[in-house]
């Protein structure tokens, strides 16, 4: 969130802004940004499980190719709907549960932090069709 006491297209020179009103009301105009495949997406950092965490560049064919196998793997269709169970800095938690299923109009349940004690009941109440997460969320 960037709170400014000025519109932000007066502050630097941006595309489109879009305030959140716009969004919720159903008549938004604004063009897709075009974007090139080698332009930086994401910037992700590691864990460090084998040496020092490190941030890892995505590019938007990066970004596209990985969404692509996981809409093939898990054959995801406008009909899925994701449980978010990971945060959104983490790899799996964008691409896995956030991105692709939206780029084939599927829906995301976003379940907040999680928690062993209230993770069948979200799942349960947010209809999701498949969630994915970290080896240690499965062991609990």
């Amino acid at each position: 969130v960037l709170i400014l006491a000025q519109p932000l297209d007066t502050v630097v020179d941006v595309p489109v802004v879009l305030p959140v009103e716009a969004l919720t009301s159903g008549n938004a105009t604004a063009e897709p940004i075009e974007s090139p495949a080698d332009a930086l997406a994401l910037l992700i950092y590691t864990s460090g499980t084998t040496g020092r965490p490190k941030g890892v560049m995505l590019d938007h064919a990066n970004v596209q190719a990985m969404c692509a196998m996981v809409i093939d793997a898990f054959d995801l269709t406008a009909a899925d709907r994701s449980l978010l169970v990971l945060p959104l800095f983490h790899v799996n938690g964008i691409v896995v549960s956030t991105l692709s299923p939206l780029l084939v109009g599927a829906s995301t349940t976003v379940a907040g932090r999680f928690s062993a004690h209230t993770f069948f009941d979200r799942l349960e109440r947010s209809g999701a069709t498949y969630f994915s997460a970290v080896p240690t969320i499965y062991t609990m």
